[in-house]
């Protein structure tokens, strides 16, 4: 019926897109949560996120939580981080794989070597992952991170000078062949290194992006992420440039160009964005593996069970919640068991999960129905339109949680960036 070997923004695309952005809309919508943070009951796989809100300097186009970066503050901050641990292990929750994000997590290097010590003193981590910028290769950073941190994630985004311009990383990180040179002398110094692309800049040409594909293959990097360009629906920067930059059909096109150009031969591809040379490998996109994960640090979100936990994006309210030994969740969303299923349903399509899977009815017929979703010889799979499709809802749903990021931070006044002293 559909040809669903060539990409497009088709009616499929159109109405799953719309599908995802009304769901988003009808569940994320926080309560106050004052309960005690639930004990731990079992010894289901988990995983770790510590958030790290400081950045020396904000890119325009980030709509995650962060602050402008103050050392005193900071240094407060990863001592408050580090009892807030003490506070989940009491809980009875353990780890095996632990991701730190941000924000910018090296603002200091020696601190965050002491987090990441301390963290596998409390629990059993043996895998740490870590996002960083190009200037993860200068000497105090690597003194502190190497041997510690197993998959470092740096955020390049691109090669190209102008769109470096345009996103405000040029003048921050130096230009795209400086950018590439950082991060090659990277390459020897960690077990995995993942480099973060994104795609689909408004007036983006097909041989921009190849040139991108074909300079961030050259580092030899053991992952390679590619993002679709997002456009926060809430963000100053969001609503000025997506007006008329915004074009979904450039995407679809720019989406199968990267398909099609990524080397196949040492590359599996582990989602919709994110290829790896190990299939092993924890990626940038965890909740694939994890149904459950526990969020600490401010601005964090963490899943168990049903229900979403949001922590204070409030450094002030977060530092008074850990010295009186609470968790630091202030916010929650509970869902339906029917919910649940859905969410999970698209996460485990965007990470190719589709056998042996128990998957919500309609939805899922409905997907076969629209051969988004084909049976080949007894075993699901999607076609490359369906990747496309599922793509689409997953940056849906980022939107949707960027939309709760922001209404976090519009409660913020300026005493919720420093600790009270």
């Amino acid at each position: 019926m559909f040809d669903n070997n060539t990409i497009r923004m088709d009616l499929r695309a159109r109405f799953a897109s719309k599908i995802m952005k009304s769901a988003c809309s009808y569940y994320l919508k926080p309560k106050k949560f004052n309960a005690d943070f639930p004990e731990c009951t079992d010894n289901k796989k988990r995983l770790l996120y510590l958030h790290i809100p400081f950045c020396f300097s904000f890119c325009a186009y980030c709509t995650f939580h962060k602050f402008i970066f103050d050392q005193k503050t900071a240094e407060t901050y990863f001592r408050l981080l580090k009892k807030e641990m003490q506070l989940i292990r009491k809980k009875g929750y353990n780890f095996a794989a632990m991701y730190i994000g941000g924000g910018t997590p090296t603002v200091l290097p020696a601190e965050l070597a002491g987090l990441i010590d301390y963290a596998k003193e409390l629990f059993d981590i043996k895998e740490v992952s870590c996002e960083s910028d190009p200037d993860h290769v200068s000497s105090p950073i690597l003194e502190n991170t190497v041997d510690r941190i197993d998959r470092l994630s740096v955020g390049i985004q691109t090669f190209n000078d102008n769109y470096l311009k345009l996103i405000g990383r040029y003048d921050k990180f130096g230009s795209g062949e400086s950018q590439l040179e950082k991060v090659k002398n990277l390459m020897p110094h960690f077990p995995i290194v993942n480099i973060d692309m994104i795609y689909n800049y408004p007036d983006q040409k097909k041989e921009e992006l190849l040139n991108d594909i074909s300079k961030v293959l050259s580092t030899g990097s053991q992952q390679i992420t590619f993002y679709p360009l997002m456009f926060s629906s809430n963000s100053d920067w969001g609503i000025k440039n997506r007006e008329g930059s915004k074009s979904y059909k450039r995407e679809s096109e720019l989406f199968q160009l990267i398909l099609t150009n990524m080397d196949t031969k040492k590359y599996e591809q582990r989602t919709q964005w994110a290829f790896s040379k190990d299939t092993g490998d924890i990626i940038d996109e965890y909740v694939v593996d994890n149904d459950e994960y526990i969020g600490l640090g401010s601005g964090a979100f963490g899943f168990i069970g049903d229900t979403l936990y949001i922590n204070s994006f409030s450094l002030k309210e977060y530092g008074k919640l850990i010295e009186e030994n609470k968790i630091s969740a202030v916010k929650n969303i509970r869902f339906g068991k029917h919910a649940v299923k859905q969410y999970r349903m698209v996460v485990d399509l965007f990470g190719f999960n589709l056998n042996n899977k128990a998957f919500p009815e309609p939805e899922f017929s409905l997907l076969k129905l629209s051969e988004c979703v084909q049976n080949k010889n007894g075993y699901y799979k999607l076609t490359p339109q369906g990747q496309f499709i599922i793509s689409l809802m997953i940056s849906e749903f980022y939107d949707g949680m960027n939309r709760v990021r922001t209404a976090m931070r519009k409660e913020l006044l300026n005493e919720d960036s420093k600790f009270k002293r």
